[in-house]
């Protein structure tokens, strides 16, 4: 039997519900690490509670069929019947007084029923979306998202996704992912002349661009190695050449140490809008390399060496051009372990109920 995951977890200083209570739902895969993850959040926003379940998929025929029909209700291919728990809890404290604020964190696939549901209060309700503009409209019906009080972007490339569908400006607010500075933060440095390039991520990542990208350095700079963290899945093309080593189920301290003791970041991506990996890498003052792709750009700035989607040639040098000039790599690195600061989490958590506040008296 699955372990159940669902809690009301208090945010700092709760004094229970409060005047001006905010309910934050989410279901929480295995992917993220125990510092990783939007629900982080939750830990830094007062008079908040998180209600949690584990995300779950259907595995019989019954549970597909059912699954198939909760989609077409609930207008979110992402939606899975793990999601309803918390949003129940969630409806069942809005008839028993709760007059606050209800925070999806992540909209298109926990946000379903609640607004669905008879109810005697109405509760404002506001979501984050993470997903990229060209899964988006595949995501969601556009019909439903006119009902929200309030939407938190990831990043200014999905605001034309909603305005486009009839939200309304003064809805809308991007505020970033935020990191774990307290965490995540340069633990060790790079020893020797030893140059490693570290990759990290399964999701939405170019392993084709990757392979070719280790291979050209290779063949010019044999001496670079490449460590690559990512699902077995998704790595099995790269396993068995010379200068790469593939890891899978990295501790969050291992991960701390990949990113303090590596050189560069390696970013090869389909499309993005906030990246954990970037942020974490740029808290251990790691230079990035990446695809100038969706949110990227806003969130590296000028810690990082941007290059054009899917240009092997110039990830190759902006690889080569950090392993041959070590004082840039250390400037931009000292670069990025500035600008980390502005997405630490109780930041981030002030801007998020600054908008509760702005939704609720709206």
């Amino acid at each position: 039997m699955e372990p159940n995951l669902m809690s009301g977890e208090a945010g700092p200083d709760s004094d229970g519900y409060g005047d001006h209570p905010y309910l934050l739902l989410a279901t929480d895969s295995d992917v993220q690490g125990a510092y990783s993850g939007y629900t982080q959040l939750a830990k830094h926003v007062p008079h908040a509670a998180l209600l949690r379940n584990r995300r779950r998929e259907p595995r019989t025929v019954l549970e597909r069929g059912a699954q198939r029909w909760i989609n077409q209700f609930t207008g979110s291919s992402w939606y899975r019947f793990s999601s309803m728990q918390p949003e129940l809890r969630a409806w069942l404290q809005c008839q028993t007084g709760f007059e606050g604020l209800v925070h999806f964190l992540w909209g298109e696939r926990d946000w379903g029923i609640i607004d669905r549901l008879p109810s005697r209060r109405r509760p404002k309700v506001c979501a984050t979306f993470h997903a990229c503009t060209d899964t988006l409209p595949d995501t969601l019906r556009a019909s439903r998202l006119r009902s929200l009080d309030g939407v938190i972007l990831m990043s200014e490339t999905q605001r034309e996704f909603f305005l486009n569908r009839g939200v309304e400006n003064e809805k809308i607010e991007v505020i970033p992912h935020g990191i774990d500075l307290s965490y995540f933060h340069r633990s060790e440095a790079a020893t020797g002349d030893q140059f490693t390039v570290l990759s990290v991520g399964s999701y939405r990542r170019r392993f084709d661009l990757l392979k070719n990208v280790i291979e050209i350095v290779g063949g010019i700079r044999p001496e670079i190695s490449f460590v690559i963290v990512a699902s077995p899945d998704k790595t099995r093309e790269l396993e068995g050449l010379a200068n790469v080593k593939v890891l899978a189920g990295v501790s969050d301290s291992d991960l701390r140490r990949l990113y303090s003791s590596s050189s560069c970041l390696l970013m090869t991506l389909q499309a993005a809008t906030a990246n954990n990996a970037i942020l974490e890498a740029m808290a251990c003052e790691l230079p990035i390399v990446s695809e100038d792709v969706g949110g990227i750009r806003e969130y590296v700035g000028e810690a990082g060496i941007l290059a054009p989607s899917g240009s092997v040639d110039a990830l190759v040098e902006a690889i080569l051009s950090l392993h041959g000039n070590r004082d840039l790599a250390a400037r931009l690195g000292r670069i990025g372990g500035i600008r980390a600061k502005s997405f630490d989490w109780p930041i981030i958590a002030e801007r998020t109920t600054a908008f509760y506040k702005r939704v609720l008296a709206a």
